[in-house]
């Protein structure tokens, strides 16, 4: 393994191109070190950019050094001593950075490794080359900012780098040049239209050139860059705001080179001080960030138990062992009866480094006698944010290996259900009928909170269709879907198996409530005793927060593991709403209505033909009426047929909005 120079090398590569455009997210880093000996201070400089309103992201090695003060200028010009007066602050222009801090490096121990044009593998000067800068006082008032997008791959694509190219002399370009084929006068030529180029340097400049190789952690490119641009964006010209990775520098044998957006280590410090709650909210950056928070596969854990002063607001019911429930309730007969259709899902991942399978569950219902539909997301292996990156990483990446469904009442794991040694006269193994529908719904689960403002749920297509892989139970029961009422004053519930859960895991998923820790406490042993230790089939009952035609906001008492079942109406057996996919704080509960576009393709693809209509006439016909599925009714006096067609009913497509929400994760 070869190590690079010591020295910040920018290569200009034989074709030239400059354009300077004004961007007001993109800035000159000015470092301040007083060096001992001298009466003067040594300035430094480098580029930057804005990634939040008060954060600015540039190359580590820029600050290698001990430093004294950090400014930011987001001038055009910075020529020093002209425009800027390093020794007579100008506060109007310059902010003051100070650093976020460098506890990632107790994280990430590898090399940043780069390949050159013959394949031999180099390690660069700083193993992690970034850094995370917030304003110390004033901030700008005005200030663009600059979003992450995936790389494209497309090496026929020009792309950039922006920054500000620091002086430099001539004898200097020939010595960082020397070990080019070039002879002295092509030198000499290229200095001199570099300096016609860049306007005598120091000017905020874009460098056009193309990709020579991308990966997850790197992209060389030949994008004729000088020292002083380091830290600035390397993007695709064909879109704007947006950058695929920060410019770090280069070497003759391997051209210039980026940090990619996808690099584990650019994710941890995105994640960590850019991604907040409000920070994805905002209008003006949910539609910049969608397809790069899902490529990461970006969520949080969270159901709502919604109380007051520490006492559910609603209802915990499970059944029992004779599939009653154990409360008397209004319509109790009515949840019994639907009962019969919901099971616990049970998901086996083999996790590399560990012998036994690990286990998640969540929850599903039959649709069909070969069909069960439950929340996408189950089946997405939780990430632990707190483990070293390359374990997220896997995890992130980890694909089950089996899924299997239970209809039992209590299927509490080591007890009732015995995961490592399968009955399969109770375990019922599923398998997906597929996700082709990704490449036809675009659009973001949209969901407005309690203060007007619209939110995107991750993943967007929160639903899956599985089919039993064998032989189906002998005898299920199926649930239909029902248009909502949109009567908040009638009790709705979800159905389903709340996971196990113990009181510190609680209070974290309810500390952005006001609830005192004392209430907090109290609320999870009355949980705890109505769901009689949880993994039980159990109803949620509450009210309906807002109804619309994609999604149903509720204040049913969910937790995690019930993501999956139904929502429904307790004045109707055996139909439901909705299918529960999780909740938040700022929202509520929430679930995918049935009169979603996604829901209707999927039911009508999987589920209706023209012998399950008929079968199911009685309690589908308002549905199918609704999605003007039935055109025709045909009658006669001694029978009564009914001609079914395919035609579909065209909905308006979901309203965009873009940001991400808390949800549950099983």
């Amino acid at each position: 393994m070869n190590h690079l120079s010591k020295t910040i090398f920018n290569f200009v590569f034989n074709f030239y191109s400059k354009l300077l455009i004004e961007i007001k997210s993109y800035c000159n880093i000015s470092n301040k070190y007083q060096v001992p000996g001298t009466v003067e201070p040594l300035w430094t400089s480098g580029t930057g950019i804005c990634v939040r309103k008060d954060l600015v992201m540039t190359a580590g090695h820029l600050l290698k050094l001990k430093y004294e003060k950090i400014y930011i200028y987001f001038g055009n010009d910075a020529t020093i001593n002209f425009e800027v007066f390093l020794n007579k602050m100008d506060v109007d222009y310059m902010y003051e950075l100070e650093s976020c801090g460098r506890d990632f490096d107790q994280i990430f121990h590898d090399p940043f490794i780069v390949t050159d044009f013959k394949g031999n593998q180099h390690n660069w000067i700083l193993d992690n080359d970034l850094e995370v800068l917030r304003f110390k006082g004033k901030k700008p008032k005005k200030i663009d900012i600059l979003f992450p997008m995936l790389p494209t791959n497309d090496l026929s694509v020009d792309h950039y780098v922006m920054g500000y190219p620091g002086y430099v002399t001539l004898d200097e370009f020939i010595a960082k040049h020397n070990e080019t084929t070039a002879n002295l006068t092509d030198l000499e030529n290229l200095y001199n239209q570099v300096i016609n180029d860049t306007r005598y340097f120091q000017k905020k400049t874009v460098c056009i050139g193309e990709v020579n190789k991308s990966d997850k952690k790197v992209i060389t490119h030949r994008c004729p860059t000088l020292g002083g641009m380091s830290g600035g964006i390397f993007a695709n010209i064909e879109h704007k705001r947006k950058f695929l990775g920060v410019h770090l520098g280069g070497a003759q044998d391997i051209g210039n080179f980026a940090i990619s957006v996808t690099h584990p280590l650019f994710w941890y410090l995105y994640e960590k001080y850019v991604l907040d709650d409000q920070f994805i909210k905002d209008k003006k950056n949910r539609k910049h960030l969608k397809e790069y928070l899902d490529y990461f596969n970006y969520k949080h854990s969270l159901q709502k138990v919604f109380d007051q002063d520490g006492k559910i607001i609603g209802q915990i019911v499970p059944f029992n062992s004779r599939s009653k429930l154990v409360k008397v309730v209004a319509n109790k007969e009515f949840y019994e009866k639907t009962s019969g259709a919901v099971g616990r899902i049970f998901i086996k991942y083999q996790v590399p480094g560990k012998v036994e399978p690990v286990w998640t569950s969540g929850t599903g219902f039959c649709v069909k006698k070969d069909l069960v539909m439950t929340a996408g997301h189950i089946l997405t292996f939780e990430v632990d944010t707190t483990a070293p990156i390359e374990t997220q990483e896997m995890q992130r990446n980890l694909k089950y290996e089996k899924v299997y469904i239970y209809f039992g009442n209590d299927a509490t794991m080591g007890v009732e259900v015995i995961l490592n040694k399968m009955d399969v006269d109770y375990m019922y193994e599923l398998e997906s009928c597929g996700r082709d529908f990704e490449q036809l719904f675009k659009d973001p689960f949209s969901v407005t909170d309690f203060n007007g403002k619209p939110n995107n749920w991750i993943p967007a297509n929160d639903l899956e269709v599985l089919r039993f892989k064998g032989t189906p139970p002998a005898s299920i029961d199926i649930l239909f879907p029902m248009l909502p009422t949109n009567d908040l004053s009638v009790d709705h519930y979800v159905m389903g198996y709340p996971g196990h859960v113990n009181l510190d895991k609680f209070i974290t998923d309810h500390k952005g409530t006001s609830v005192k820790l004392i209430d907090l406490e109290n609320l999870y042993k009355q949980v705890f005793i109505d769901s009689n230790h949880f993994e039980r089939k159990t109803v949620c009952i509450g009210k309906v927060i807002k109804s619309e035609m994609n999604v149903i906001t509720h204040r049913c008492p969910t937790l995690g593991g019930t993501s999956g079942g139904i929502f429904a109406s307790s004045q109707h057996e055996r139909k439901f709403i909705g299918v529960h996919l999780g909740g938040g704080h700022d929202i509520g509960n929430l679930a995918i209505s049935v009169t979603h576009p996604l829901f209707w393709y999927l039911y009508k693809t999987y589920v209706l033909d023209d012998q399950f209509i008929q079968d199911n006439r009685k309690h589908l016909e308002q549905y199918l009426i609704y999605f003007n599925h039935i055109k025709i009714y045909i009658r006669s006096l001694s029978n009564t047929n009914v001609v079914y067609s395919t035609q579909m009913k065209e909905h308006p497509k979901n309203e965009k909005s873009k940001s991400r929400l808390k949800r549950s994760q099983n």
